[in-house]
């Protein structure tokens, strides 16, 4: 895959595209991150299993086409407590782990928390970065404020970055650097890591009878759109999600049935799978290769979407 490519889809899923420069740099440096991520096995709940009966390998059940499969939830004012812990995989090999907490705030709104690793192999050594993040939410799940440290090997890429949204302004603060964003759009979303496409499902839910909805995407790292490579400075992310239906992902445990979500942006575009107010897996795909983050805790041994 050119560097050119990973740049783009690393952009739009959420790699901190810092971490994969310090590849190019550091060649037999070997770090360890300060937090590693722990994998605390869940069980599927049974009520996200197909029915044996119903389990013929199509990519939905006909009657539920077009209905999330969790619909007792609408309008939530209050969020319960959500987890998870994520595999990243890039070509069919893995190369990141996060973990990540939804908890509800003492303002009535969603505060997200999340620490990870993403891993290179370079010549004889494998390279570590870690990250962490935290990103506040008010009761209408539009984003207050967030932050996002990485921690480079030797510190090479290392960088704290925070933001604060106050009405339809942006002031991000990296390292020395200042700069102000507007907010052209209703809805803001912010985009860091995988973790943030779990905020995904939530949304959807909340404002359920919209429709399809577009986002403008605040990127944690910064970046622009497709346009930016013509010198366009001021091009925006937007990302557009719509509810397209259900996916089956094969398990050991049997089929789940998960909600399925087509993400476009100018970015490109990429299939979320959820069940409910639960993200479970994050697909980007193209001629040049594919990313996809999954629910290590819920699918160990990973995802099986084959027909």
């Amino acid at each position: 895959m050119t560097s050119r490519v990973w740049k783009r889809i690393a952009l739009f899923v959420g790699i901190p595209l810092l971490l994969l420069a310090c590849v190019g740099i550091i060649r037999l440096v070997v770090r360890t991150p300060k937090e590693e991520v722990v994998v605390s096995r869940k069980e599927i709940p049974s009520d996200w299993l197909a029915p044996p009966a119903t389990q013929t390998g199509s990519l939905a059940v006909p009657e539920e086409i077009g209905q999330p499969a969790d619909v007792t939830v609408r309008m939530r004012t209050t969020y319960k407590d959500l987890s998870g812990t994520l595999a990243v995989m890039a070509n069919g090999k893995q190369f990141g782990e996060e973990s990540y907490e939804l908890h509800e705030t003492g303002k009535g709104g969603l505060g997200m928390v999340s620490h990870g690793t993403f891993s290179f192999r370079v010549v004889f050594a494998t390279l570590k970065a870690g990250f962490s993040q935290e990103i506040e939410l008010d009761g209408d799940l539009r984003p207050d404020s967030y932050s996002l440290d990485l921690d480079g090997p030797l510190g090479i890429g290392s960088r704290h970055v925070e933001g604060t949204i106050v009405g339809d302004t942006v002031r991000v603060t990296s390292g020395d650097k200042e700069e102000e964003m507007r907010i052209e759009y209703h809805d803001p979303l912010v985009l860091g890591t995988f973790s943030t496409y779990a905020l995904i499902p939530l949304l959807m839910i909340a404002r359920e009878n919209e429709g399809a909805l577009q986002f403008q995407v605040i990127p944690l790292l910064g970046g622009k759109g497709k346009d930016s490579d013509a010198g366009n400075g001021d091009s925006k992310i937007l990302l557009r999600i719509e509810r397209t239906g259900n996916r089956v992902i094969r398990t050991g445990s049997g089929e789940v049935i998960a909600d399925e979500y087509l993400l476009t942006s100018n970015m490109g575009d990429s299939i979320l799978l959820g069940r409910g107010e639960e993200f479970l897996a994050l697909i980007a795909t193209s001629d040049k290769g594919s990313l996809v983050a999954y629910r290590s805790d819920f699918f160990p041994d990973g995802i099986d979407l084959s027909q």
